[in-house]
């Protein structure tokens, strides 16, 4: 099992379910007052700045933060952010780790329209935007990942061609008919769309259950009993065509 460096303790592993179901340093965004967006930012009103939003996937929520127009680096940011390469959101990579940073440049008090930066073309944006987090705000093994990520510049916006596509039938009743139901279900059911009422996990349903001390590789041949097939994480992974899709089951490897 291919082990990937992260901020937390754990080892990771994923996996595809061959379901049948298609599967001064900046400041905190969310303290202060309301601003023209619509939401708390901390910008002052008639007051110029960005929120910044690390995409990166890990796990846990986005890191979030504000960039004041008192803020020592405003005018360097802005002046990079003006002439710089802007993206759609939606085309985020579809990959592990750092996807990009999310921009709402504020101007008199009022939000513009959320773009994306990422990409070879604005290098010294993203690494300038990564040097404006708050202290603590993002770990630091996190930020080394991501700095190695950003000077790479294999990471890329990904042009999407539209297809039209069809959300299944609405059908709450599979997983919320009764208490007992609800009760007995939970992430791992969802994730491999089987529903057992043994409040699942890896292999509990199929009579290969985890020890009590696992570790990944355990993880892997208890989900592979429930029918999932073991794919190695890569720097760069795409979500899965058809019914197929990707479960990523996060194992404490700390005591």
């Amino acid at each position: 099992m291919k082990a990937m460096g992260r901020y937390i303790p754990t080892v990771l592993a994923f996996f595809i379910c061959l379901c049948f179901l298609g599967i001064a340093k900046g400041q905190e965004a969310t303290e202060g007052i309301v601003d023209g967006c619509g939401h708390e930012s901390g910008i002052l009103p008639g007051e110029d700045g960005f929120i910044i939003t690390l995409e990166v996937l890990s796990g846990v929520p986005d890191p979030q933060w504000t960039i004041q127009q008192n803020d020592s680096r405003f005018s360097e940011v802005q002046n990079l952010y003006r002439d710089a390469e802007k993206h759609s959101p939606e085309e985020a990579p579809a990959k592990l780790g750092y996807e990009g940073f999310l921009v709402e440049e504020v101007r008199n008090g009022q939000c513009q329209p959320l773009v994306l930066i990422v990409g070879p073309k604005t290098q010294q944006l993203q690494l300038l935007l990564l040097q404006t987090s708050p202290p603590n705000k993002i770990p630091t093994s996190l930020n080394h990942i991501v700095k190695e990520e950003i000077r790479s510049g294999n990471v890329k916006a990904e042009k999407r061609s539209r297809v039209k596509r069809y959300a299944p039938p609405y059908n709450p009743s599979k997983w919320n008919r009764s208490v007992r139901r609800i009760l007995r279900n939970n992430c791992y059911n969802y994730a491999s769309t089987k529903r057992t009422n043994t409040f699942a996990q890896p292999g509990r349903a199929t009579n290969r259950p985890l020890p009590r001390l696992f570790t990944g590789a355990d993880a892997r041949r208890s989900s592979e009993s429930d029918g999932c097939v073991f794919v190695t994480a890569e720097t760069n992974m795409s979500a899965p065509s058809g019914d197929e899709h990707l479960v990523a089951l996060f194992v404490s490897a700390s005591k």
